[in-house]
This record gives structure tokens, sequence and C-alpha cells, in this order.
């Protein structure tokens, strides 16, 4: 089984969460969450827990729950039900196994995510970082959306923003990581660029907020355009080498993203446009060298 893994990201996630997990089953890979999550119990699954359900989550603080369904799964529903009852925004992974049954089916379903009884400690940080990169980023918004209704926060505050906006932000490298592993495993098709350059969009709508950073937007505007226009028929076998350059494109703003909003690290804003004015271009010109007679004057800044 594998996961789309971007382990560094669930320290950030998870700081402030607490997880439980119900089962009768001792996993190694849990006990390691420890140092990721505020705190990380384990209870079992009997009728004395699940009568005693809202206490436990009241008392620990719960915001995410992992359900074991592979030795109990009707009770393991009762349990689900029981969470769904008391807050239907507690995030539920579910762990099952491939004998499934009616039971399993319906949890199936209702979970957040679900993962296999084998999973690997780095195979659960990677559902982990799945289900909360979306959880928080929902969050994030609906804040930011409350946030500029009340006029209660300043866009052009860059602490605010940033605050504001780490969230969708995270969840724009979560999906554009997965779009640029496709096109670096060697998808090329219309719908792709497509979708990297609707992220595109998103980021320069993200940049075009505050006014630290807008004018970087135009940036991403255009390689949006780009993308989205690009028509494959015109490209030739020689230009395909510029898909590699889009790929580190990508990565180099994944991790400026990550930089800004995460990490809180600051560049000139002018040296990060022009770096990525300087590749989007050198970019183009590799893709229809035959209408290039010299690129001398240009390099791509790593």
């Amino acid at each position: 089984m594998t996961t789309k893994q971007h382990s560094h990201y669930l320290q950030f996630l998870a700081q402030n969460y607490n997880i439980l997990l119900f089962s009768e089953r001792h996993y190694e890979a849990y006990d390691k969450l420890e140092t990721f999550f505020e705190s990380a119990i384990q209870r079992n699954l009997h009728d004395s827990e699940l009568e005693n359900i809202n206490i436990t989550l009241i008392t620990n603080k719960i915001e995410v729950v992992i359900l074991d369904s592979t030795e109990y799964a009707a009770q393991a529903k009762l349990f689900y039900n029981a969470l769904q009852a008391y807050s239907n925004r507690i995030v539920v992974l579910t762990i099952i196994n491939r004998h499934i049954n009616d039971d399993m089916l319906d949890l199936i379903e209702w979970s957040d995510h679900i993962i296999f009884d084998n999973f690997s400690f780095n195979e659960l940080k990677g559902r982990l970082v799945q289900v909360l990169s979306t959880f928080y980023a929902v969050l994030s918004i609906g804040r930011r959306d409350i946030s500029l209704k009340n006029g209660s926060a300043s866009v052009n505050t860059l602490v605010n923003f940033l605050d504001l906006y780490e969230g969708s932000s995270l969840f724009i490298v979560d999906e554009l990581t997965e779009l640029n592993q496709k096109l670096k495993d060697g998808e090329l098709s219309k719908e792709l660029l497509s979708q990297i350059g609707k992220k595109c969009y998103e980021i320069a709508d993200i940049f075009s907020k505050n006014e630290f950073i807008k004018t970087a937007s135009t940036s991403f505007k255009g390689l949006g355009d780009f993308l989205i226009n690009l028509d494959l028929t015109t490209v030739k076998p020689e230009g395909l080498k510029a898909f590699d350059y889009l790929c580190e494109i990508i990565s180099d703003v994944n991790k400026n993203l990550m930089d800004m909003f995460v990490d809180r690290i600051f560049q000139d804003v002018n040296i990060f446009e022009h770096s990525l004015e300087n590749n989007i271009e050198f970019m183009k010109l590799n893709l229809f060298p035959e209408q290039t007679e010299d690129k001398s004057q240009l390099d791509f800044f790593e």
C-alpha cells in the first residue's frame, strides 16, 4: 500500500490536536504519534466505553479519532454513531481489513478516510496528513471569511494575512504536489496542465490580497493562463524537456509557499518574483526551441 507522503506537514497540522484510538489491538505505529499530537490516547471498544464516550471525548478534548473495525465492525459502527451524535466535527480515520462486511462498508462510506490494518508508520502519517490538511484548510477558510465579513482582521497586515491564508496555502501545496508527481511520472495531458494552471490562479488570488506580495500575483496568473491555453499538439519531441523545468518550477513554488505561510521564512519578494518569471520564460523557450535562435541570456534558477 502506497501513500502520498508529506510527513513534514504532520507536526504543523497535528500540534494542537488530541487524538484517540478506539481498538482492542496494539499498533506500534500509533505509539509513535505521541510526538506529533498534543496528546495520543487509546481506549477499547467495550460497551462501558461506549456508554461513557462523551465523558472521554470532553475530558480529553478529542478532535481526531482512529476507529478500528477489523475485529468488531458492528461495535465500531455503534462507536461511529456515538461520535457523530457528540459532534460531526470530529475527524474519523477508520482501520479496516480485507474481509469487508456490510458494517465495514458503511464505515468506509461514512469515515473521513480509511486505512488497512497492515499499515506502516509512514502510511499512517500520510493518511493523517490527508484528512487533517483538508480539515485544517476548511477551518482556515471559514476563519478567513468570518474575519473579513466582520472586519476584524486586515489582510494588509502581513502577520494577519499569513494566518488567514495559511491553511488554504497548505491545501494548494498538497494538491500541487500530487499533480506535480503525475507530471514527473510521465502523465502529460491537457487536463493535467489545466489543473495545474487553476492552482496557479488560486495562488495568484491569494497573493493579490496583500500589498507586500501582490506584484507576484501577475506571474502566477500568467503561468496559469499559459498552461490552460497551451496546445500540446504544437509541442515537438525536442520541446518535451520543458516539462521537466515545469516540475522544478512547481517544486520551487511549493517550497516558497511553505516557507512563507507555514515556517514564516521570508525572502525579498522581488527576488522571488524575478526568479519565477525567469524560470517560466526559460521553460517557454525550451518548449519551442525551434522558434528561439539564442537562449544564452537565460538560465534556469535552481
